[in-house]
């Protein structure tokens, strides 16, 4: 639990502190589905960790956001040309590039345990940074005050 200090300390931070995860999806951290997968140990320990520590900053009333990747399709992932660059790599990291996150497929959900009522979902994530094209900014709990 988060001490009064602590909570002092997080409103002193900002004027309106929240949590954001990233890519807390099967599309990594699964390694039934995981297109462009976190190695499955590292994965699990990141979930042990993760699940309480966001609990607890919702008892301190921290709104949690979830962002997660989304794609509408391949194309619109193999627009970027540097995921072009990498799928066409054969032996690269990140081959299945053009394959990640697709509307419909099981990797754009939340591992089991993230989210909670009252969370809020974005997938409009398109690349590794967050906040640079998605709708974070305009949600009443973080937006511009």
């Amino acid at each position: 639990m988060i001490s009064v200090d602590g909570r002092e300390a997080l409103r002193a931070l900002a004027n309106r502190p929240a949590v954001v995860t990233i890519d807390l999806h099967r599309g990594h951290l699964d390694p039934e589905v995981a297109t462009l997968p976190m190695p499955a140990d590292r994965a699990a320990a990141l979930m042990e960790r993760v699940v309480p520590l966001l609990d607890r900053y919702r008892a301190a009333g921290l709104p949690v956001f979830h962002l997660v990747t989304w794609y509408r399709d391949r194309s619109e992932i193999l627009s970027n040309p540097i995921w072009r660059y990498r799928a066409e790599r054969a032996a690269g990291l990140r081959k299945r590039i053009a394959d990640h996150n697709i509307d419909g497929m099981p990797g754009i959900e939340l591992m089991p345990g993230i989210a909670r009522p009252g969370d809020r979902i974005l997938t409009t994530k398109k690349r590794y940074d967050c906040f640079v094209g998605t709708d974070l900014e305009f949600r009443p709990s973080l937006g511009r005050p």
